[in-house]
């Protein structure tokens, strides 16, 4: 499950980049929606509420470039904590 998270997770983050370098609010919302479910669905919390705000803010590209690279890197720890919590099981 979490191979399949990490998959589908670098293209849900691809295509929100992409809809930052467009200036696109419909596809960075559309995008943040589905990598929201994605995070929420492997038990991501803190990934999901971020992505909760996420998908409704409206600022411009310049702090939408921060908040992703946020993102990325809450995404790059959540995922290593999930790989050391099944390493131990």
């Amino acid at each position: 499950m979490l191979d399949l998270y990490m998959q589908q997770s670098r293209l849900y983050l691809d295509e929100i980049s992409a809809a930052v370098t467009e200036d696109s609010q419909d596809k960075w919302q559309d995008r943040c929606h589905k990598m929201k479910g994605a995070a929420g669905s492997i038990g991501l919390k803190q990934l999901h509420a971020k992505l909760v705000v996420a998908e409704k803010f409206t600022e411009g590209q310049n702090q939408k470039r921060q908040l992703l690279t946020e993102i990325l890197a809450l995404n790059d720890s959540a995922v290593a904590a999930f790989k050391s919590w099944l390493e131990q099981l």
